[in-house]
């Protein structure tokens, strides 16, 4: 199983980045039982069901957030009602509680759930990386709100020497 870049995004978007280009192509974190347990053990669920079930909903959530995301004024918003309409909200003194039918589904109510909130809440700061080659996503904290690339360390270095090596070529 690959270790995973750019984790410690809200929900949604940590859903989306679960898919990432390695050195051999697109990875897929939720393509083994072992990588969708992990990922919904990080945010607190345990699996114990039927894992295919599971990563059918998780995969889906994950679609309907990229929908959302890259189409955001033209999204076709089924897939996210679909997934919506097997929750159920109950509220209480500690906050807002969402359950889904069947539990398999809990995860990916919540990503999408979460996602709604985040759009609606910090759309514009919610951010693909700039670099070409890259499909991660990141909500930017920056005070300026000016970050432009899911890690310096990578793809913003990546950028720079490309412009450098660029400018240095145009030199000669």
């Amino acid at each position: 199983m690959s270790e995973r870049p750019l984790t410690g995004e809200p929900l949604p978007l940590d859903l989306l980045n679960t898919t990432w280009n390695g050195s051999a192509g697109l990875v897929d974190f939720l393509a083994s039982g072992d990588g969708v347990r992990a990922f919904s053990l990080q945010h607190g669920v345990i699996v114990d069901t039927d894992v295919s079930a599971v990563t059918a909903s998780l995969r889906q959530a994950r679609q309907a957030i990229r929908t959302l995301l890259t189409d955001r004024a033209d999204a076709d918003l089924t897939s996210v009602r679909r997934l919506l309409q097997s929750a159920r909200v109950s509220a209480d003194a500690q906050g807002i509680t969402l359950h889904a039918e069947p539990e398999a589904h809990l995860l990916a109510v919540r990503a999408v759930h979460e996602a709604v909130e985040l759009l609606h809440d910090k759309a514009e700061r919610v951010r693909s990386c700039a670099h070409p080659s890259c499909v991660l996503w990141f909500l930017d904290t920056t005070r300026s709100g000016t970050r432009r690339w899911c890690s310096m360390a990578t793809c913003g270095n990546r950028t720079k020497a490309k412009r450098f090596a660029e400018a240095r070529r145009s030199e000669s």
